[in-house]
C-alpha cells in the first residue's frame, strides 16, 4: 500500500473548519493508504489560536513554516513516505523542502481565498511553491481564478468539493412556532457577528431566535445544527469554501449566507445570498418565520443537494492522486 504524510499546521482536537477538513481527509485516506498526520505540537496549536491570523502573510509563514519544518523532518526519520499531501500555503512550502530533500510527491489543497494579484511579495512565493508541485486542489472555481491570479499553472490545478459524514449530519426536522438560527464560526469582525448581535436585538420580540457557537468539538457539532432551522453565514470578506456551509446542508437547514468570496458559487445551487447588511438578512428571516412553507422548501433543497454533492465520494479525485 502507498503511504501518504497529511502536512498540516493544526489538526482536531484544536477547532475549526481546517482542521475537521484534514480529520476526514485522513479517515478517507486510510481506507486505500497507509496514512499518518504530521502537524505541530497540540501547545503550539492552542498558541497560535490565541492570536489568529487572518488570510496568509510573511509573519504567519515566518512563525509556523521553521516549527512545522523541524516537526517533519524529524517524523521523516521514522515514516519512509511515498507521497506528502500538505494542507494550507504554509504546510506547502514545508511539503516543497521536503519533496527536495527526500525526492517524494507532493500534493497541496488551498483552502481559503487570498485575493492574489499576482505582484505582491506572498503572490511571487506561492506562485514559486506551487508552480513546483506535483498536483495542487483548490475549493471551487473561485479557488482557482485565485490561484491563477497568483501566477500558478492553470494545468495544475484540480478544484473540489468538501465532503461530511453523512452518517452523522442528516437531517432532523424539528418544526415549532421558533425560527431557530445559528452562527457557527470565530465570533470575529469579518465573520459578521456584528451582523448576529444587531439581528438578535432586532428580532428579539419574535419568535426568531439565535445560537452563537465557537470553540465546539467536532463532535458536539451535530447537536447543534439539529436544534436549528437556518444556518446563517454573514462573512464580510473573501471567504472560500466555508466547511459549515456543507454540514448545514446536510443536516437540512436552510443556508442564509453573504454574498463575498466563494460564498455564491458554494450555494448557488441550494442557498441563499445578500449583501452583507442587517436589513437584508433580516428581511429573509423575516420572510421565513411567517412563510413555513417556503422555509421547509429550501431545507430540503439543501439536504438533496448535499446528499449528493457533499458526500465522501469527493475524496476520491484526491486519493486517486496518491
Amino acid at each position: 500500500m502507498k503511504k501518504v504524510v497529511i502536512l498540516t499546521p493544526f489538526y482536531i482536537p484544536s477547532v475549526g473548519g481546517a482542521e475537521t477538513f484534514a480529520y476526514e481527509l485522513y479517515k478517507e485516506s486510510c481506507k486505500c493508504a497507509i496514512t499518518c498526520v504530521i502537524t505541530l505540537p497540540e501547545k503550539m496549536q492552542l498558541e497560535f489560536k490565541k492570536n489568529p491570523f487572518s488570510g496568509t502573510g510573511i509573519k504567519q509563514l515566518l512563525q509556523i513554516f521553521p516549527k512545522l519544518l523541524s516537526v517533519a523532518v524529524k517524523a521523516n526519520n521514522k515514516i519512509n513516505f511515498d507521497t506528502i499531501h500538505a494542507l494550507g500555503l504554509n504546510a506547502a512550502a514545508v511539503g516543497l523542502i521536503l519533496k527536495w530533500l527526500y525526492r517524494k510527491k507532493l500534493i497541496v489543497t488551498v483552502l481559503a481565498l487570498y485575493d492574489f494579484d499576482g505582484r505582491s511579495l506572498i503572490s511571487r512565493m506561492t506562485r514559486f511553491i506551487l508552480n513546483r508541485a506535483d498536483m495542487i486542489f483548490s475549493e471551487g472555481e473561485t479557488g482557482k481564478k485565485d490561484l491563477i491570479n497568483a501566477g500558478v499553472k492553470p494545468a495544475k490545478i484540480k478544484t473540489f468539493n468538501h465532503w461530511v459524514d453523512q452518517d452523522i449530519f442528516r437531517p432532523c426536522y424539528n418544526h415549532d412556532k421558533y425560527l431557530k438560527v445559528i452562527f457557527i464560526g470565530r465570533a470575529i469582525p469579518i465573520k459578521g457577528i456584528s451582523i448576529i448581535h444587531k439581528l438578535r436585538e432586532k428580532l428579539m420580540s419574535t419568535d426568531v431566535v439565535f445560537s452563537i457557537v465557537e470553540n465546539i468539538g467536532y463532535e458536539y457539532l451535530p447537536a447543534f445544527y439539529k436544534w436549528a432551522d437556518v444556518l446563517i453565514v454573514p462573512s464580510m470578506y473573501s471567504e472560500g469554501f466555508v466547511r459549515v456551509v456543507a454540514e448545514g446542508a446536510s443536516a437540512g437547514l436552510a443556508v442564509l449566507t453573504s454574498n463575498c468570496g466563494a460564498l455564491p458559487e458554494m450555494v448557488k445551487d441550494f442557498g441563499v445570498t445578500c449583501n452583507p447588511c442587517v436589513k437584508e438578512f433580516e428581511d429573509f428571516l423575516t420572510d421565513w418565520h411567517k412563510n413555513r412553507r417556503a422555509l421547509y422548501s429550501l431545507q430540503k433543497k439543501s439536504a438533496r443537494y448535499a446528499k449528493k454533492h457533499f458526500n465522501a465520494s469527493n475524496a476520491r479525485s484526491m486519493i486517486d492522486e496518491y
